[in-house]
């Protein structure tokens, strides 16, 4: 800067001057206003974050990439340009970073809210990424669950984070969740270092994520009294030995498609007391249940403690007579048809005795005079 300012010594002050005028406007050119941000917005270096953190800007029009490789950033900084950050209507995504403070996330409250999923979603999938960064700083962090409710579409997915580790408060769900939603909930994945966070820890961490063996069967990746059998269900169960085996697993949540469809030549296995054993602790599917050919129950009361589902089939059911899941949440749609002596469902529930014609089950009783 010096060599640029060999002007009269009157004059080298205020050059100098003008200079640095000119180096800190450089520094925010690219940040005129928070209208005018490129998109994607890519921070890679200390003055990146000043810059932002200058215009204080709480909407982001287009994707949001911290990524500062080997540029070192302050957690200061990180904090002071995302923090203020409530909206970014395409993607955000946090990688290469050290010591990154998770609570810079904390204001987020919409993220991938553009309408056109392609352009609002990393890689095509990805709402939140968080991936490749060591030493994660995860206290006074919000909740898994509040930085999943900011994503409109998409995934939250956190992965390959060396050194880095989560608390169980970070877990912990509001009523709008059940316990073990995040092993559930197919839009959400977290990696977790057990051997590491439990010698950083010194102790055990709780009941934090599954592990999906070969088997299907998920375990806890820490002793818990309280843990969930989170299993994948990726075929139908249509005889006996697969519904024993079924019940052998006892699970609670199921990630994928349950269809219980009894052959011909089973079907009368399939009764009251073999459905309850198999089913009767099922809390959460994650796709559809679809119960088809059932002959020798006259209700659904195996069910009964299934809260959500993405909808609900039960067809070719010629003995059943009430098709009622007294657990399931309200938004959930039971489709039936082809039930010849179906008289009575949930409120909720889409009636349709002939293979052609719907119609909708009313909360009044349906009675039939004869």
């Amino acid at each position: 800067m010096a060599k640029r300012c060999q002007l009269l010594p009157a004059m080298q002050l205020a050059c100098l001057v003008a200079l640095v005028v000119l180096s800190q406007n450089q520094l925010t050119k690219a940040y005129e206003s928070c209208a005018t941000l490129p998109d994607p917005l890519v921070l890679s270096t200390s003055e990146d974050f000043k810059a932002l953190a200058a215009l204080g800007c709480d909407s982001l029009k287009g994707a949001l990439e911290v990524n500062p490789n080997t540029n070192p950033v302050s957690v200061r900084d990180y904090v002071s340009a995302l923090s203020p950050i409530t909206q970014v209507e395409r993607y955000v995504l946090i990688t290469n970073t050290v010591d990154f403070p998770l609570r810079a996330l904390s204001s987020l409250k919409t993220v991938a809210s553009l309408d056109n999923a392609d352009l609002a979603l990393y890689q095509g999938k990805y709402a939140l990424l968080i991936h490749k960064n060591v030493r994660i700083d995860t206290s006074v962090a919000p909740s898994f669950e509040q930085l999943f409710a900011a994503v409109i579409q998409g995934q939250l997915h956190i992965e390959d984070n060396p050194d880095t580790c989560f608390s169980n408060s970070q877990l912990e769900a509001s009523m709008d969740h059940s316990s073990f939603w995040w092993g559930i909930e197919p839009r959400f994945h977290v990696e977790y270092e057990t051997t590491t966070c439990a010698a950083i820890q010194g102790s055990s961490t709780g009941c934090l994520f599954h592990d999906t063996t070969s088997n299907g069967v998920a375990q806890c990746v820490t002793d818990c009294a309280t843990c969930p059998n989170v299993c994948f269900q990726d075929e139908s169960i249509t005889t006996l030995r697969q519904l024993e085996q079924f019940t052998a697993r006892n699970c609670s949540h199921i990630d994928g498609i349950l269809q219980v469809w009894p052959s011909a030549f089973e079907a009368d296995k399939f009764d009251e007391t073999a459905l309850e054993k198999a089913f009767s602790q099922v809390h959460s599917i994650t796709n559809e249940l679809d119960i088809s050919g059932l002959t020798m129950v006259s209700t659904t009361r195996a069910f009964r403690n299934l809260v959500r589902a993405l909808y609900i089939i039960v067809s070719n059911c010629v003995s059943l007579e009430y098709a009622y899941f007294a657990s399931l949440d309200s938004y959930v749609t039971v489709f039936a048809f082809n039930n010849v002596n179906l008289r009575e469902g949930a409120p909720h529930t889409t009636i349709d005795t002939t293979p052609t014609t719907t119609t909708t089950l009313t909360t009044t009783t349906t009675t039939t005079t004869t």
